[in-house]
């Protein structure tokens, strides 16, 4: 193993700072990828759960190689003897995906500015709207709270749609034939495009429309993009429907608001006049959530205890603990972090050479020995008793 991680470090060491990088990008974006059948998998993962995974997903790809760029973050791998693989192709090659991405990417951003100009230019030729039109926005935003600045327009388009024009100031365009339209079907139509704005689901279009931009060689990423723009509709959907405070009546008034706006010429939506940076059709993304269950299988949920059998049992049992104990949104977010943490320390190997190891000589030092001549050195100059004097001699004789 530790061959393995020394090789890869000196492989990544050929690389400059911004090959790095694109490297972990891409590996990143794949990983992210890869993860998204984990993220949905299962009949009861809820749709936040799945555009919130998808939120943090995009804004991972950009925050994540921006962090270890400005920050110059490297994993060191310790060898004995420094080794690097002398060669200068790498860099070549990384220099030439750089200016390869910098050119496509500066061309896709071009784009996307031109195409959120052409939408705001679009939204500004639209003629105003009737008072009673505008009393209605005004009171469908006090039942939202909605803070930013809104203003209702015609124009000939076949659905209704918005955009930002400023610093929180929004701008909502609606069919020119919604103005002879019931004043239920256009309170649908209101509500739907206020819940959107308070949730900032344009902003949020526009943001995986530039990570969409920044990735443009690498297909995967725009599929993530695509799915939060046709997803972001559907919360708000169901905002509106707890803002109108009438079940039935909303339910009644949004079914002959689809109708109506079926019955718009298809044709009608800017011919011949570019694209524009337009949310999902709520039309169309209701079919991306999950069918409801059927009479049969109701019925089926709702048997008595006794009629249930062990596994049927056990599998509820199991479910209920798991919303319990397991909070999806959290989930999405181990997801998302362990991703970044593996592809992270995966492409900031490098080679470091090893300090040299610590040699502890005074450890070899016998200190009983030592101990024990210092003992006996001190006995040896310790002061000696006095031996007895000699006997004078006698001077007898």
């Amino acid at each position: 193993m530790d061959s393995i991680l020394t090789t890869l470090a000196m492989a990544l060491d050929t690389l400059p700072a911004e090959g790095r990088v694109m490297l972990l990008a891409v590996l990143l974006s794949l990983a992210l990828h890869g993860f998204t059948r984990a993220a949905d998998n299962g009949r009861d993962v809820s749709l936040s759960y799945r555009l919130m995974y998808r939120k943090g997903a995009l804004m991972a790809l950009l925050l994540v190689p921006l962090l270890v760029y400005l920050t110059n973050l490297q994993m060191p791998v310790h060898v004995e003897q420094f080794v690097a693989f002398n060669t200068p192709v790498p860099a070549y090659v990384c220099a030439a995906v750089l200016l390869l991405w910098l050119a496509g990417a500066v061309v896709q951003l071009l784009r996307l500015g031109r195409v959120v100009r052409h939408t705001s230019l679009e939204a500004a030729r639209g003629r105003a709207a009737s008072a009673p039109l505008q009393a209605r926005l005004t009171h469908w935003s006090k039942r939202l709270h909605l803070q930013s600045a809104v203003e209702v327009v015609c124009e000939g388009s076949s659905r209704p749609w918005h955009t930002f024009c400023g610093y929180r100031r929004v701008r909502i365009v609606i069919p020119a034939a919604a103005l002879n339209w019931p004043v239920g079907v256009t309170d649908v139509m209101l509500l739907q495009q206020l819940a959107q704005i308070k949730q900032g689901a344009w902003g949020w279009l526009l943001f995986a429309r530039v990570i969409r931009a920044l990735y443009w060689p690498l297909p995967w990423v725009a599929v993530l993009a695509r799915q939060l723009a046709q997803m972001l509709v559907l919360p708000a959907d169901k905002l509106a429907a707890a803002a109108y405070r009438d079940a039935e009546g909303w339910q009644r008034d949004l079914r002959n608001h689809d109708k109506r706006l079926s019955g718009l010429a298809a044709a009608v939506a800017g011919r011949g006049r570019g694209e524009r940076l337009l949310l999902a059709d709520i039309t169309q993304a209701r079919q991306l959530q999950p069918p409801e269950p059927s009479a049969a299988e109701q019925a089926r949920a709702t048997v008595s205890v006794g009629e249930q059998t062990f596994e049927r049992r056990w599998s509820g049992t199991k479910a209920r603990l798991r919303r319990k104990y397991r909070d999806p949104h959290e989930q999405a977010y181990w997801l998302i972090a362990a991703a970044c943490v593996a592809v992270g320390i995966a492409t900031t190997l490098t080679v470091v050479q090893a300090p040299p190891e610590f040699d502890p000589r005074f450890l070899e030092v016998k200190w009983r020995d030592s101990m024990v001549r210092r003992i006996k050195d001190f006995d040896d100059d310790a002061p000696q008793p006095e031996e007895a004097a000699p006997a004078p001699e006698s001077d007898s004789g």
